[in-house]
């Protein structure tokens, strides 16, 4: 029988990557907002400035590039809600946490992170962040039965932030549907000194 696995709430695409020092400083002195140079493709033109390409962390709008340390997109672990249905629409899980999960005998795979073991003190480096809301992601099995226990959830912590950011069944790692249904909620880009509070 087919089942389907389906991961919905609140979550998080983020990015991290080194930033050069040089550009840092730049943007410091001119008082500029990553905010506005992650979003608009003419930032350079509407602020009449030049930004050695050399220094660029990446081009002016496309935040998402930025992503040397990281690049992971899910649900929020405390946000986060599984349903399981089998193919004649049965309801085996309806919107369950984590916690639940794990009393039913599901297990976890813990990834981390920290930019702060990866770069020195004094470095610079971006966090990019959507806020989102909806379906993250949808996955599909074929077993005779359905057990909880037999589950594994991936979770990755991103500097701070704990993200589902993938499952296994059976000792499977399963393969997105691709059928993410999301609203964006908000976004977040800030550049960060290691070392410094």
């Amino acid at each position: 029988m087919k089942y389907r696995i389906e991961i919905a709430g609140r979550g998080s695409e983020i990015v991290l990557g080194k930033v050069n020092r040089k550009f840092y400083d730049l943007l410091a002195k001119k008082e500029l907002d990553i905010s506005d140079y992650a979003w608009d493709e003419s930032f350079c033109e509407n602020n009449d400035i030049k930004i050695p390409k050399n220094i660029r962390p990446f081009e002016a709008g496309s935040w998402f590039e930025c992503d040397g340390m990281a690049h992971e997109y899910g649900a929020e672990v405390p946000c986060a809600f599984f349903a399981v249905t089998d193919e004649d629409g049965n309801v085996l899980l309806d919107n369950v946490d984590i916690s639940i999960l794990r009393q039913q005998g599901a297990d976890i795979e813990y990834n981390e992170i920290d930019p702060d073991g990866i770069l020195s003190d004094g470095e610079v480096y971006f966090v990019g962040q959507t806020f989102e809301k909806g379906l993250f992601n949808s996955f599909e099995i074929e077993a005779n039965t359905f057990v909880p226990g037999k589950l594994i959830v991936q979770i990755t912590n991103v500097d701070g932030l704990e993200l589902i950011t993938g499952v296994q069944y059976d000792g499977v790692y399963l393969e997105d549907l691709g059928e993410l249904s999301t609203d964006g909620k908000g976004t977040n880009f800030e550049l960060v000194i290691v070392g410094e509070d």
